[in-house]
């Protein structure tokens, strides 16, 4: 005897069997996806702010109509003892062009990626075992970067090798090794015995920024490019000593020049054909190029953020459309039960 399955039973079956499907499994990782892009999205808008912050930061420098030319004076066959005459001969060349301001040499330049450093003891006190980064330049130098003096001077033509060994230290030196203090006139040097007295102390800088705008408490001092310490070692001669080469020339114009770089070669291989260009940058490209790892994170998580709340939408849609399907029979079952009701109503 066959037994007659009634509409609402078949009804109550197919929406147990629909309830039992992988509805719930697959609404609860779209769920799970969309959660992720909305994380992905927000990290993606605190790098955002972390780099516009990064990049709002005063570095206390002056990147306006300033350039950058990297050079090697020792690929170009200039000996350590012959450097001298030939950074003279750079800035009387650059100086002599129309709307150049300032010409300063130096070992390398700010936001830069590269830093010199060494252990400090000021001559006559207590070792405190601290360390500092150095860069060599040229009398414009602290100009030419937009550096400012503000205690005592900076260096002038007459710092060139020979001449008693002078240094200028920035504000964070002068308070980590000297307190409140004034550092103008005492001497310092490297911490080994006898090298405390390589140099003279004759000004104080602002604080710039260098490597990278995230080092704090950045302690720096600054010698002329030609002077070697006091107390030298004698397994270091000058002639020997690589950082008696310029790595760059930071030159300042009164206005912006097009087609510089050009100038800037043909100036240098009026010099001497083999002293050429190795990288040519505005001083505003080179301080860019340091935030380019955090705009990469920043592009790349907002990326995959608005990938994943795509994902999500069309997981959505399809889920939606699943259970659409799935409740196809349900909806047959529905209609006639509809009719038959209205039919009777209208009796």
């Amino acid at each position: 005897m066959a037994l007659r399955v009634q509409p609402i039973e078949a009804l109550r079956s197919n929406a147990r069997t629909t309830a039992q499907g992988a509805s719930y499994v697959q609404r609860g990782l779209v769920v799970l996806q969309a959660a992720l892009s909305l994380v992905l999205l927000v990290a993606a808008g605190l790098f955002i702010q972390s780099l516009n912050k990064a990049r709002g930061t005063d570095m206390r420098l002056d990147a306006n109509n300033r350039y950058i030319i990297h050079v090697n004076p020792q690929a170009a066959g200039y000996k350590t003892t012959e450097v001298e005459a030939l950074y003279r001969s750079i800035e009387d060349r650059f100086h002599a062009l129309p709307g150049v301001v300032k010409v300063g040499l130096a070992t390398y330049t700010p936001m830069e990626d590269n830093n010199w450093g060494t252990g400090v003891k000021v001559q006559g006190e207590t070792d405190l075992h601290k360390g500092s980064s150095w860069v060599k330049g040229t009398p414009e130098y602290f100009d030419s970067v937009g550096t400012h003096l503000v205690m005592g001077r900076g260096f002038t033509p007459q710092d060139v090798l020979g001449a008693p060994p002078v240094a200028v230290v920035n504000q964070e030196f002068a308070k980590q090794f000297f307190g409140t203090r004034n550092p103008v006139g005492h001497r310092f040097g490297g911490s080994g015995p006898g090298k405390d007295g390589s140099y003279e102390i004759v000004g104080v800088v602002e604080n710039t920024t260098y490597t990278t705008v995230y080092w704090k408490d950045h302690a720096m001092y600054f010698v002329p490019l030609t002077q070697r310490p006091a107390v030298t070692d004698p397994d270091d001669p000058v002639e020997k000593d690589m950082s008696m080469y310029a790595g760059a020339i930071v030159v300042q114009t009164s206005r912006p020049l097009s087609g510089f770089e050009k100038l800037a070669g043909d100036t240098l291989a009026g010099i001497n054909p083999n002293l050429t260009i190795v990288k040519f940058q505005t001083f505003q490209q080179q301080i860019d190029d340091r935030f380019v790892e955090e705009r990469l994170i920043a592009r790349l998580t907002s990326l995959f953020g608005l990938l994943a709340l795509l994902l999500a939408g069309i997981g959505m849609y399809g889920v939606t459309s699943y259970t659409v399907v799935r409740r196809t029979p349900e909806i047959g079952i529905r209609m006639p039960s509809v009719r038959r009701a209205r039919a009777s109503s209208a009796w």
